[in-house]
């Protein structure tokens, strides 16, 4: 089966990138990719979600920008720690 599909000169490069770091064709890794989305529940759940239409708002940038910020302080909580208060609650 052929398959067409527009992208833009940046997402072709980083298709090139990935591909040429995993010695595959750009062909190749683009059918591994469509192959493997059925069996990623998340990306088929991405694939299959509604396009969100509503404008970004002032408040919606602002929350975005204090989640990298929270990101970026690292004063996030350790991995162990939110396991062990999961078996807490549960």
């Amino acid at each position: 089966m052929t398959l067409h599909v527009d992208i833009s000169p940046e997402v072709e490069a980083r298709l090139a990138e990935a591909a040429h770091r995993r010695g595959q064709s750009i062909e190749q890794l683009a059918g591994a990719l469509l192959a493997s989305l059925p069996d990623d529940p998340f990306l088929l759940a991405l694939s299959q979600a509604e396009v969100d239409d509503e404008p970004v708002t002032a408040e919606d940038l602002a929350d975005i920008d204090a989640a990298f910020t929270h990101i970026a302080t690292a004063s996030g909580i350790p991995h162990a720690e939110m396991k062990r208060r999961s078996r807490v609650r549960g």
